[in-house]
């Protein structure tokens, strides 16, 4: 149960949007490597707790579909569920239209998961 809830808050996550605009054909390399810095700055966030600073991260879709208060109270029981992070490593990376998809197998005080981040 506690990797589902994780999960459901990694899902959450996967919404989140790393930049907007025009397809770009060619530049999977620099998207990615921009994807990996926000995966970097979603991690400081978490460690912070600054849940609020997660959400203003979001794309359109997750701020439309679950409220601030709402997202925060989840993604605080989901920190403290699993702790502190600790490492991680990138599992897996792809690139669709407009998107980068990145795989992590992730490690915190409490357990393991795997986190799935999509930047759009």
């Amino acid at each position: 149960m506690r990797l589902i809830r994780f999960l459901m808050f990694g899902f959450s996550m996967v919404l989140l949007a790393g930049c907007e605009g025009s397809v770009k054909l060619g530049y999977f390399e620099q998207d990615r490597a921009s994807a990996i810095s926000r995966v970097q700055e979603f991690r400081k966030l978490y460690d912070g707790h600054n849940y609020s600073g997660i959400y203003q991260l979001a794309s359109p879709v997750l701020t439309s579909a679950i409220e601030c208060d709402a997202f925060v109270a989840a993604a605080s029981a989901s920190a403290t569920q699993f702790g502190k992070y600790r490492s991680a490593q990138l599992v897996g990376s792809s690139c669709f239209p407009n998107e980068v998809r990145l795989v992590y197998h992730s490690v915190y005080d409490i357990g393991e998961a795997t986190e799935w981040f999509i930047w759009g």
